[in-house]
């Protein structure tokens, strides 16, 4: 399987099926100019995802249900921020689920903690200069 396909499987696996987000608002049209994270696990098989745009916005991290809890999401976020910083961004951001903020707090990225809803679940935007 290539890696588009792989990654969408992913997303579609977790943002999709298991969140139930609608597909036109996964599927946002940003992809084709997005740097892409894709983890492999046993047997090859992607397990964990992420994306960052130009803008500097981190985004679509997934990580399979079955793999979770392992420090696979600590891991990409880890390699997003080193990109980013190679890229000479200066700041980063993303769209947090709310039950997920204290993840992203323990990269000092903050909040102003305004809840807002995307694709129906509760966010909020968090910030980290790099």
């Amino acid at each position: 399987m290539k890696a588009r396909a792989t990654i969408e499987a992913i997303r579609l696996n977790v943002f999709i099926e298991e969140q139930g987000i609608d597909a036109e608002i996964e599927w946002d049209g940003l992809d084709e100019k997005a740097w892409h994270w894709l983890v492999l696990g046993p047997e090859k098989k992607g397990i964990a995802t992420a994306r960052l745009l130009i803008s500097g916005q981190i985004g679509r991290m997934a990580v399979e249900k079955k793999f979770r809890s392992q420090g696979i999401g600590s891991a990409i976020l880890l390699d997003v921020l080193k990109r980013a910083k190679e890229l000479k961004m200066t700041d980063v951001f993303l769209h947090s689920q709310h039950h997920a903020t204290t993840f992203y707090e323990k990269f000092n990225f903050s909040s102003d903690d305004k809840r807002f809803l995307e694709a129906d679940i509760p966010h909020v935007k968090m910030y980290k200069r790099l």
